[in-house]
């Protein structure tokens, strides 16, 4: 490779006339000058960006960032304008005098263009990252990020960084991000006229370029809202706050009510909000409840503020019934029996009746009691409340009937005559 054929890559690098694989060509050469790495890396962004602008800063560049070799920017700087060689001494004057003089109106115009673009749209930001595990969404096609082939994001596209990865966002103006740990980022498409992205998740680190003619930055979490002019700071997301960490500059904080200035050195944390108060369970009160003696088998004793319950030893036996119309949501429900004692201390079994009767509180005696059912357990007693769970026995049934009696002594619980403290099913609707 001549000297000379690297002074013609480096003249259309500045002229904005390289091809793709003059570009790769020319940035392997200057990779292989350990002086001039960070100029191949500065020549590859710029390309990337395609930004009107780009050959005026590219020329700075690489006038600043080559090899410092006798004559090779004089030398560039000719071919640029088409001059010719020329060893004399006043020739050399008027090449630089007319490069000087051209340069500078270009500069003028490439500045003004560049101003009037800016003051309307914010910097876009090229997507870079050093893995194949980063994605990006645009529209409804999610694509996996090649990590030679930065992309230009516009408004509406989405970024989504899994655990273990980083990828890269890095405007023209200078503003960087980092973006971590999970972080899903969207360029908001609701203001144009400013530079907006939603982080919902995840982390970034941003260098935000002070702003003057491109407008506000601003970020917005699901808690908080970020508004900066100028600054480096690092932004947190999680699943119930957002964290803020100031290390220069100065951020406008905005959580809920919350709003004030966060400056250098300072952090903020939303305040999640607070547990939504979650209603008791409604009560379902019996339809019908009644209670029947052995020993007097002849007798109802359906309208009574009270059921009496009475174990079989010396003694016949006293039951009570209850029945229950259910909700249809009750087949995603959960039920818990809650009786209050009124007298005695007798523990009390509960039986589900699986065939309903047919009885009422009017005629309900000993000898119009249905078969017994199956136990489905032994009440608990919690300062005189008593307390049954009842599962799933209930799954499938509209009309629930259920037996109470006594496995030893006696107790008496309140009916449904005695009001609120009846006994109920308390319902958990369980979510589907």
């Amino acid at each position: 490779m001549t000297h000379d054929r690297f002074e013609d890559l480096c003249a259309g690098t500045v002229a904005g006339t390289l091809s793709e694989a003059e570009c790769a060509e020319l940035l392997t050469l200057l990779k292989r000058d350990g002086q001039s790495e960070a100029l191949a890396a500065q020549i590859a962004v710029d390309r990337s960006l395609r930004l009107l602008a780009s050959p005026l800063l590219a020329t700075d560049t690489i006038m600043r960032g080559l090899p410092q070799r006798a004559g090779v920017t004089g030398r560039i700087m000719r071919r640029i304008r088409g001059q010719p060689r020329s060893r004399g001494r006043s020739a050399r004057r008027l090449s630089w005098s007319r490069v000087a003089l051209v340069g500078a109106m270009a500069a003028s115009v490439l500045i003004a263009v560049t101003i009037a673009m800016t003051a309307q749209t914010p910097p876009a930001f090229v997507l870079s990252s050093s893995t194949a595990m980063v994605q990006w969404q645009r529209a409804a096609k999610v694509q996996s990020l090649r990590p030679d082939h930065p992309v230009t994001l516009i408004a509406g596209d989405r970024v989504m960084v899994p655990d273990g990865a980083q990828a890269f966002l890095v405007a023209s103006d200078g503003t960087r991000l980092e973006c971590s740990a999970g972080a899903n980022l969207l360029i908001d498409t609701d203001h144009p006229d400013a530079q907006r992205l939603r982080l919902s998740a995840g982390r970034c680190v941003a260098q935000v370029t002070p702003r003057t003619r491109t407008g506000s930055f601003t970020m917005v979490t699901p808690q908080a809202e970020v508004l900066v002019v100028g600054t480096r700071f690092t932004l947190s997301v999680s699943a119930n706050d957002t964290q803020l960490h100031v290390a220069e500059g100065t951020v406008h904080w905005l959580a809920g009510a919350v709003e004030r200035l966060v400056h250098a050195g300072e952090s903020a944390t939303s305040i999640p909000d607070p547990p939504t108060a979650v209603a008791p369970p409604p009560a379902l009160m019996t339809v019908a409840d009644a209670d029947a003696d052995a020993d007097a088998p002849a007798t109802s004793f359906g309208h009574a503020h009270a059921l009496r319950l009475r174990a079989a030893h010396g003694a016949g036996e006293r039951v009570a019934l209850l029945r229950f119309q259910l909700p249809e949501t009750t087949a995603s429900a959960r039920a818990e029996l809650v009786l209050h004692r009124l007298a005695g201390s007798g523990p009390v079994e509960v039986l589900l009746q699986d065939d309903v009767g047919i009885w009422s509180e009017d005629d309900l005696r000993w000898y119009h009691l249905p078969p017994l059912g199956r136990s489905v357990g032994l009440m608990e007693d919690h300062a005189g409340t008593l307390r049954l769970t009842l599962n799933a026995t209930l799954q499938g049934r509209r009309t629930v009937e259920l037996l109470l009696r006594c496995t030893d002594g006696a107790t008496e619980v309140a009916s449904r005559e005695a009001g609120a403290t009846g006994p109920a099913l308390m319902l958990s609707i369980l979510a589907p």
